[in-house]
């Protein structure tokens, strides 16, 4: 049996619970999850809106669109 697990949330041992089970699944963190889970390196301050710009990036209609909004958070805090 296969399962595929798209998004994981940062959920310690989940990976390792789903590949018990099934053990070809393939496991991948969302690209916001990853980025969300860098919180934890900015200052307070910047927080929230560090956090605003990530959401976009998830609310974007197809990959163009995505990749754009990727970009430009990237050009607003890859420099941070």
């Amino acid at each position: 049996m296969y399962a595929n697990i798209r998004e994981q949330g940062g959920r310690t041992g989940f990976g390792e619970a789903i590949k018990a089970i099934f053990p070809k699944s393939e496991i991948r963190t969302g690209i916001v999850h990853q980025v969300r889970n860098l919180t934890r390196f900015n200052n307070y301050k910047d927080r929230m809106p560090f956090c605003a710009g990530s959401r976009v990036i998830s609310t974007e209609p197809n990959e163009a669109f995505g990749l754009a909004a990727l970009d430009r958070f990237e050009e607003a805090w890859g420099g941070k």
